[in-house]
């Protein structure tokens, strides 16, 4: 048997194998450093220098002057191979996902979607090495794989649909983290989407756990989207009596009131249907942030019960109503006469009213009506023209100067048994002063008509009138008051105050 000849060493081979292996590196780390500065060529990075490594080492093992076993250059042979399908399928990645969905499309597809992609672009590579490299006889593999196949499909059958359906849906976008969506008649915000299920975040901070499958086969309903505006139906119950035209003044003047509502669409109002006890009307808001619809529609509901209540509109119970009048009409006009008396009793309190006698005291309190504020309504507007005289009955308010937080400037506040808008009623001045109620108010308010008559059959209780108004002017009037007898201020104010009283009320 002849012994294994020696292997011969040959410098030049070795040296241009060294060359060529330490230039391959260097191109490597180069590559690493190139692909750290783009983003693009983050994905390629691994792939990209291993493929690299797997070509240098198997040139190194092939031309060098060492004797190298065939089953090693084999081996390299196929980890260029695999390396090179770890690459192919990054680049399809990056050239698929990367450039032509998010750079040129637009779209964002979802994490899941490359993942998927590269696990079948990965098991074609595998069964296309076993197959044509390795000479693996295939058949016998996917039969087997079919019957597992069948097996794991039923087992996993609800995960995989909600895997596919959570695919749909980030592809679609039917909605997006942070949307208002209504799903299987549950309403939520969405908190978070995943392969498998989407959670939503409800109005009383519960949260919600979806499977995706579930919600394609759901009708579904975005509050979100295509435009964050919104539209709100609320439903209410008025009386036969209140024509429908006055409900839509009220519901109007409510919705402007109202942070949150949106002016433009305005508000609509419609009768809906003749119920047993009242007129069910439907009121359509649209808002601006429907996260914020149940703080919205609580302040709407809020002030409209204010609103309807001072036009004199009552809501009607839900029942039958029995109208039964047992009382005599001397009964009645008693009763009505002792109401009377008892607002007269509060009006004697109001030192502008001191001139009238019980009588005419009486005869004003007659057409005294009873108005109610929310707290932070506007009761008085500077500026505004009226004809009509407040006392507060119950609550508090604030009297103000300007417009604005910075230009606003607080004369005084006024609670039970005070009044104001006394100058609009006797000489129609537009309103002095801003008046806004600082909590829930009630108010008697007399108008121009009340007082006319009063005036009409005593004109003398004009003169007595501009007399007090005009002291009243005077103390609120501190500037001009300076360096003036207050005589002669008083004497001028009451003669002009009295000539607006009697052009206003047509005296003589």
């Amino acid at each position: 048997m002849s012994s294994p000849m020696p292997l011969e060493f040959d410098p030049r081979v070795f040296l241009l194998s060294l060359l060529i292996s330490l230039a391959g590196l260097t191109l490597i780390l180069l590559w690493l450093r190139l692909a750290r500065r783009i983003n693009l060529l983050a994905k390629l990075r691994g792939p990209g220098a291993l493929f690299a490594l797997f070509l240098v080492a198997s040139y190194s093992l092939r031309h060098s002057s060492l004797h190298v076993p065939s089953g090693v250059i084999a081996g390299s042979r196929l980890l260029i191979l695999v390396a090179g399908a770890y690459l192919g399928v990054k680049v399809a990645e990056v050239l698929l996902i990367d450039i032509f969905l998010t750079r040129w499309k637009g779209v964002r597809p979802p994490a899941i979607l490359g993942n998927v992609l590269c696990f079948f672009l990965y098991l074609l590579s595998l069964f296309l090495i076993l197959h044509y490299v390795l000479q693996v006889n295939l058949t016998p593999i996917l039969a087997t794989s079919a019957v597992v196949t069948v097996v794991v499909g039923l087992a996993l059958q609800d995960i995989l649909g909600n895997l596919f359906s959570g695919l749909a849906l980030h592809w679609e976008k039917p909605f997006q983290v942070g949307d208002w969506v209504s799903i299987r008649d549950q309403l939520g915000r969405v908190a978070e989407m995943s392969w498998r299920s989407v959670k939503l975040q409800t109005p009383e901070d519960h949260f919600l756990i979806i499977p995706n499958a579930s919600i394609s086969r759901e009708i579904l309903v975005n509050y979100s989207q295509p435009d964050r505006p919104h539209a709100r139906v609320l439903r209410v119950g008025l009386p036969y009596g209140v024509p429908p035209t006055k409900v839509r003044q009220v519901v109007e003047e409510t919705a402007r009131k109202v942070p949150g509502v949106m002016a433009d669409p305005s508000p609509l109002i419609r009768p809906l249907q003749y119920g047993s006890y009242s007129i069910e009307y439907e009121i359509r808001l649209w808002i601006s942030d429907f996260s914020r619809f149940i703080e919205i529609e609580g302040e709407f509901l809020k002030l409209l019960w204010f609103r309807l209540d001072r036009a004199g509109i009552y809501i009607p119970f839900p029942t039958h109503h029995l109208y039964v009048h047992p009382f005599s009409p001397r009964v009645q006009a008693d009763s009505a006469s002792q109401v009377r008396k008892e607002i007269a009793g509060v009006l004697r309190g109001v030192d502008i009213l001191s001139p009238l006698n019980d009588c005419e005291l009486e005869k004003v309190a007659a057409q005294v009506r009873t108005e109610r504020y929310a707290a932070g309504e506007v009761v008085l507007r500077q500026g505004d023209s009226g004809d009509s005289f407040f006392v507060i009955k119950e609550g508090m308010v604030e009297v103000s100067l300007g417009e604005g937080r910075e230009q606003r400037r607080v004369l005084a506040r006024l609670g039970r048994g005070n009044f104001f808008g006394e100058m609009s009623l006797l000489t129609g001045e537009t309103r002095s002063a801003n008046v806004i109620a600082l909590t829930d108010c009630e108010f008697l308010v007399l108008n121009k008509e009340g007082f006319h008559d009063v005036l009409s059959a005593n004109p003398m209780i004009a003169q007595a009138l501009s007399q007090i108004l005009a002291k009243r002017r005077l103390e609120l009037d501190q500037e001009r008051a300076k360096g003036l007898p207050k005589e002669k201020l008083i004497a001028e104010s009451s003669q002009s105050i009295l000539e607006k009283i009697k052009a206003f009320f047509g005296l003589t």
